[in-house]
């Protein structure tokens, strides 16, 4: 999807939800057209964003245009994602990663009060699980 088609899909949203979580893949993979997005909805909307991204912090900041980038996040989860370190909790998948509060939109507090997992079960009975790592039954 071309940025402009998702931000006229957000632009559609407006009111019905409180954030975009960028996750993987790595979403940084596409530097620009996240960075072009994130600065839309700073422009544009009054959305959180959280960004989930495999690099840690010091790879983080060494990239070309990260200042652009980051200045468009609220939430930053850096790290690889280390099976042997699961966690799943406080929006961390596993120990090694780490959590960047870049604005003052949330707490450490609203950080850990996440749930591990969300359970939807749909008026059809399908379910949907999702979370940071669910348990999977």
């Amino acid at each position: 999807m071309r940025v402009d088609e998702l931000c006229h899909w957000l632009t559609g949203l407006r009111g019905t939800i409180e954030g975009l979580t960028i996750s993987g893949g790595e979403p940084l993979q596409q530097r620009t057209p996240v960075t072009d997005l994130l600065q839309w909805v700073r422009r544009n909307t009054a959305l959180s964003v959280v960004l989930f991204t495999g690099y840690d912090w010091g790879e983080m900041q060494a990239l070309p245009g990260a200042a652009e980038l980051l200045a468009g996040v609220d939430v930053l989860i850096a790290g690889r994602y280390d099976q042997r370190r699961r966690f799943a909790t406080a929006l961390r998948g596993s120990a090694n990663k780490t959590v960047h509060l870049l604005t003052n939109r949330y707490s450490r507090a609203d950080i850990e009060a996440v749930p591990q997992a969300e359970v939807v079960v749909g008026t059809d009975g399908a379910v949907t699980i999702s979370g940071i790592d669910p348990i999977q039954p």
